[in-house]
């Protein structure tokens, strides 16, 4: 009697087909990808938890010292823009001698310098 599929029952390789795998070459991959598996979860947890202790402790160390309560302009000037730094901050504004930047000491709020805007040929 012969079998349809062209192998006999003795675990040989069938003629142009994959050769069988034993049950130990099997059982040897599953737990090897369970244990590198484990690892990975292991690994991406163990880098989530230092990221998660070190965030605050660099968040706390970048404080920056709080604006004043009031920043007083010269007469007539309007504001257009702003930005700030850990030691001063700018405004820029715009007034009956054009545009100006003006920078203020963070701290105390004195206005330390003027910076006049000028537009040169291609501006707009």
């Amino acid at each position: 009697m012969t079998e349809e599929n062209g192998a006999g029952g003795n675990g040989e390789a069938e003629p142009g087909g994959a050769a069988a795998v034993n049950d130990g070459t099997l059982r040897f991959l599953k737990w090897l990808t369970i244990i590198l598996t484990g690892t990975m979860i292991l690994g991406i947890g163990a880098i989530l938890t230092i990221i998660a202790l070190r965030v605050p402790s660099v968040i706390e160390g970048f404080s920056v010292p709080p604006l004043p309560e009031t920043i007083r302009l010269p007469a007539g000037a309007d504001p257009e823009a702003f930005v700030a730094t850990p030691g001063w901050f700018g405004v820029v504004v715009k007034d009956d001698g054009g545009e100006a930047i003006l920078i203020f000491d963070r701290k105390s709020g004195r206005l330390e310098r003027r910076i006049a805007i000028t537009r040169g040929q291609g501006a707009e």
